[in-house]
């Protein structure tokens, strides 16, 4: 057997350089007085001289002496240059290349197995299930001091922090931000829109929101046909509880139990009635003229404006962004 086909089957020394073939037509480089079929990590193949030759410092893989393709661990890949220089906010390090890569949309911190994983978020984003998200999803409020989507407390079905609710499970009625099942006294449990609505201010305990739904009066007696106190003068007038007569009332009640325009029961033509027992040519915002019953309903909840009890038209945005989606107001769109 030849000295060069021996050579060839078995790293072998050579005193400058590899050899560019062997017999079976392989490249060999030298590195450390052997010839080798390819350079070992942090070093080259050098095509003109055969020999193995250093990448640049901190290199663990390249292609030569001027672009790095790996560094070591604890260097970042910067434009083909090995640096120390940590990984920015919203980004981090790939684990094989240890180059900065970029993590998520919002995110400020993320996982190293997976950069689109979330751990924290930037500015102006809410983290929910390890997503960084503009907007928190229904049943859900922004916590804005942990930039979190932090799910309503039951039986919440939509809220704007843990102690304020905006719609109720079915079953539960909203009472001032809060979901109940038994409405307190001098409210009543409107099924329609699942809240606790007043009784008219005539009532201590109703069933209704008009001045004919009282159930008890003060002092707890009891009204009569539902009204208190019982209306025994003639339309227009009303009678007066010192004196025992009969007084009219104001210009815009056709029936009342007082003489201020706060004591209407029934109103004039051209006049709605409010839930306050005023006569209104028209209805305040957050209410609608009921054609019906000639009263001024309100709204559904968080509704500002609407044309009937189903159909708001703006949502009250005076403490909270709301949304408006098929008649009805959201904390964030369906």
């Amino acid at each position: 057997m030849s000295l060069r086909k021996f050579n060839s089957r078995l790293d072998f020394k050579l005193p400058n350089m590899g050899v560019e073939n062997d017999e079976e037509g392989k490249e060999r480089f030298l590195y450390q007085g052997h010839c080798r079929l390819h350079c070992p990590r942090e070093f080259y193949p050098d095509r003109e001289q055969y020999t193995c030759l250093p990448c640049m410092p901190n290199c663990e893989i390249c292609a030569d002496a001027n672009v790095c393709a790996k560094c070591r661990e604890g260097y970042n890949l910067q434009s083909g240059i090995c640096l120390t220089v940590l990984c920015g906010a919203g980004q981090v390090q790939d684990p094989d290349t240890q180059e900065c890569i970029d993590c998520g949309i919002g995110c400020k911190t993320c996982s190293t197995d997976d950069p689109e994983i979330c751990h924290s978020c930037t500015d102006g984003y809410f983290l929910y299930r390890q997503q960084c998200r503009q907007n928190c999803p229904q049943r859900t409020y922004e916590d804005r001091g942990r930039g979190l989507c932090i799910s309503c407390p039951e039986p919440c079905v939509d809220c704007w922090s843990d102690s304020l609710c905006l719609t109720c499970q079915s079953g539960y009625f909203l009472n001032n931000g809060t979901c109940v099942k038994e409405c307190p006294v001098d409210t009543f449990k409107d099924s329609r829109g699942w809240r606790c609505q007043p009784c008219h201010s005539s009532c201590l305990t109703c069933h209704g929101p008009g001045v004919r739904d009282c159930d008890r009066c003060s002092g707890w007696s009891r009204p009569a046909y539902g009204k208190c106190p019982v209306i025994s003068c003639p339309e227009g007038q009303y009678v007066d509880g010192e004196s025992r007569t009969c007084r009219y009332c104001d210009r815009s009640c056709l029936t009342c139990y007082g003489s201020k325009a706060q004591n209407c029961i029934t109103c004039a033509t051209g006049y709605m009635l409010e839930q306050e027992a005023v006569c209104v040519d028209r209805c305040p915002l957050g209410f609608y003229a009921n054609s019906s019953s000639l009263l001024c309903e309100r709204c559904s909840a968080n509704c500002e404006a609407c044309e009937s009890r189903d159909e708001c038209v703006s949502c009250n945005t005076d403490t909270y962004q709301l949304y408006l989606f098929q008649g009805s107001c959201w904390s964030e769109c369906p």
